[in-house]
């Protein structure tokens, strides 16, 4: 979901092309492209933070259910659960993917690119077309 909007943009903005008629990019329609660029980012960054703090809410569930688990007597069925408790909160920590993924993986990033790849690619594909290369 957040590809959609920068593919759209690379659509609008090879529209824009002088390929297909003498049109220009007037300073307003490249403030529009970076305004629409900018929010899909930002909400993006959002979903993110949002991620983020629900891992941290349900990881300090888990620690309080630990701590309510050590209040009880010691037995097997403790100690299996505590076990369990334990490989949970391992693998929460460990989810590396959707909205968890390195800054340098995020879609959002890598989507902002796409356009600028894109417009380069364009102006590549201009050059070659209109100069007769």
């Amino acid at each position: 979901m957040v590809y959609y909007p920068f593919i759209m943009l690379v659509l609008m903005m090879f529209a824009r092309s002088k390929i297909f008629d003498n049109w220009d990019m007037p300073i307003g329609l490249a403030l529009l492209f970076l305004s629409s660029a900018g929010l899909s980012v930002a909400c993006a960054l959002y979903l993110r933070w949002a991620a983020e703090k629900a891992r941290q809410k349900i990881l300090w569930e888990i620690d309080d259910m630990k701590v309510a688990l050590s209040l009880e007597p010691e037995s097997t069925a403790r100690s299996t659960l505590e076990k369990r408790i334990e490989i949970v909160t391992q693998q929460i920590e460990k989810i590396n993917e959707g909205a968890f993924l390195p800054f340098t993986q995020e879609p959002a990033i890598q989507a902002l690119l796409l356009p600028f790849g894109g417009w380069g690619g364009i102006t590549l594909l201009e050059t070659f077309v209109l100069k007769g290369f």
